[in-house]
This record gives C-alpha cells, structure tokens and sequence, in this order.
C-alpha cells in the first residue's frame, strides 16, 4: 500500500473521515522518512480520536455504555456523600447507653470508627475486631484499654460471629457499623441469637449495611460491591432474618434514596451527591435499622 492510499485508509479507519488538506499533506510529507505506524499512534493519540472512540461506543452498544459511564461517575461520589452521612447518622439516631459492643468496629487509632465518627456518652466501649492473622487489611493491634472523649475502650480480637463467651445481659447497646455483610448470612443469623441474649432488657441493637437492591445496579446479580463482604442483604431480607432474635423493630432508615436508580437500571449520580437520610430503607443504597430487646 503506497503512503497516499495509506493515508486515507488510517484517517477512514482510526478517525471515521477522510483526511483533511492539511493533514493529508503533513503526512505525506512526514512518511518520506518515517514508518507508517507512525501515523496510526498519532492519530490513537489525538483528542478527535478519544472523541470520536467514546462517541462510536455511545452508539455501537448505547444503554450498556450509559450504565457503565453512570456508575464509574456515581462510585466517585458515594464515598464522601455516605462517610458524611453516616457520621451524621451515628450522631442524631444512635442511642447514648453505658455499656456499648461494637461488631467490628476497629479503625486505624485506638479509639475506633464508632468515636472517630462522633458518637458520644458511653462509659466503655468494646470493639471486636479480628484477629491479625487472619484480618483482611491492618488495623489497630493492641489489648491496652484506653480512654476517649470521656469513654474506656478495649478490643477483643475474636469473629463478630463468635459471641459465646459474653454473659447474658451484658451490653446496653451493641452496634454493627457496615460489618453485618461481612459473614454469611448463616452467621448473621447466629449473631442476630446471640446479640439477643447478651442485651440487656430494653438494650438496643443497630446496624447499617449496604442494601442488596441498590448495590446489583453497580455490580450486577453475582458480584458484591467489597471483596471481602459475604453477603449483601435487601431490607426486607435483614428484617425477616432478625426475626428469631426475639427483637423488636423500632427504627428504620435510609442513607441516598436511589429509587431512580432502581428504575433506570444504573446508579444516577445526582441521586449519589444529594442523598439524605431518609424514610425510604427499601429503596436507599444503606439502610438502617434499630431494634429494642423487650422487658418482659
């Protein structure tokens, strides 16, 4: 293939159009003394060719190439929106008790995620994280109790799973921030027993988690949205399996309502970046539940 035929066939197939004067004659020139591969990486390299790649995409396979273009924009965003809303969360719905248990609550200082994200009042918190050999990132080390904003804390490095050895009517409050979807469900229900037990009468159990109808918009029906989460519950899934914990409903919520969402098939970006709390756990991307163990 002469250089002037090449020239065309590289602008027809790379750009989808026909040289233009003055690039026709720039190259023509050029391929005098250099390779036509040349050509080829100059025209990968251009801004028209970025251009004109995402917009053959757009058209070639459209709504796969929205979804995938809407949820890269929405994952951006969910981190910051969720941190400050959960934050917020932890401050205004849970309740102040003297005897707290964190289900895997460990963060990187001593403190823990739970007083890290502005909880307040307890007079101890234990925090249960694992133990390091068999942890799936690094964290804080250490069976030396210390005391924050006013709040002894300890950790006991066991699975949140294993809750046998605490004595029955032990805690006033036991927490599970984001940490219910990291056993199997199989566990979950072994915990949600067991956290019945170990509360005391009108002791409260709350957790978040990562709401299974929000998180397959992203990931699709065989995937979670975290390497290391186990299983990923509905709303309407959490609430039936609790029910053999002998609790109470009492509370309920949602962080960023993706109703939307749910209905276009694909997380929506504007629905990410305003989210609130809200009343709606069935269709949010985090629920949040609250449970009270009866007195009788």
């Amino acid at each position: 293939m002469d250089n002037a035929e090449f020239i065309d066939t590289a602008y027809s197939v790379v750009l989808g159009r026909k040289a233009d004067p003055t690039g026709r004659a720039a190259w023509t020139e050029r391929l005098k003394t250099e390779p036509q591969h040349r050509l080829i990486a100059s025209l990968i390299g251009s801004d028209e060719f970025r251009r004109h790649y995402v917009f053959a995409q757009v058209q070639a396979n459209r709504d796969k190439t929205i979804a995938s273009l809407s949820n890269h924009m929405a994952f951006a965003a969910i981190a910051v929106s969720l941190h400050k809303l959960r934050c917020d969360m932890v401050r205004r719905l849970l309740p102040r008790a003297d005897a707290v248990l964190d289900l895997g609550g460990a963060s990187a200082d001593q403190q823990g995620a739970l007083l890290a994200m502005g909880y307040r009042g307890a007079k101890r918190i234990t925090i249960i994280d694992l133990p390091p050999d068999i942890r799936f990132k690094s964290a804080l080390e250490t069976n030396v109790a210390s005391v924050h904003h006013g709040t002894h804390v300890n950790y006991a490095y066991h699975s949140m799973a294993d809750l046998a050895h605490y004595p029955d009517a032990s805690f006033d409050f036991v927490w599970s921030g984001e940490t219910i979807e990291h056993v199997t469900r199989e566990d979950g229900e072994r915990i949600f027993r067991d956290v019945g037990r170990i509360l005391k009468p009108g002791g409260i159990f709350a957790l978040d988690t990562p709401n299974r109808t929000g998180t397959r918009l992203a990931v699709g029906d065989t995937g979670f949205i975290h390497a290391e989460h186990k299983y990923e519950y509905r709303f309407e899934e959490l609430t039936e399996a609790m029910q053999s914990s002998g609790l109470e409903l009492i509370e309920w919520k949602g962080l960023i309502d993706v109703k939307e969402s749910i209905k276009a098939g694909y997380l929506l970006p504007h629905e990410i970046i305003h989210g609130t709390i809200n009343d709606t756990p069935e269709t949010s991307i985090i629920f949040y539940v609250e449970y009270r163990k009866p007195f009788g």
